[in-house]
């Protein structure tokens, strides 16, 4: 995933989630699996531990991997 998205140019603020020691916040304000990746789209503008309620959070590598090629597709 990130791999996918240094290579579409779309800017992006990454953040790492200690796979051993996950925040409490994360299961339920970004993916419920608890699973990384994850990717937290749209809303106002936050901190990535803060996540908004107003963005769309997506999960799961090969879903990431075609929402990044489609916002990086132009035309689509």
């Amino acid at each position: 995933t990130e791999i996918a998205l240094a290579e579409s140019g779309l800017e992006f603020t990454r953040f790492e989630i200690d796979l051993q020691n996950k925040p409490e916040w994360y299961a339920t304000r970004v993916n419920p699996a608890s699973k990384v990746p994850a990717i937290a789209y749209g809303g106002p503008a936050v901190a990535p531990d803060d996540p908004s309620p107003e963005s769309t959070k997506l999960a799961e590598s090969l879903v990431l991997l075609e929402f990044i090629a489609d916002l990086s597709t132009p035309g689509t």
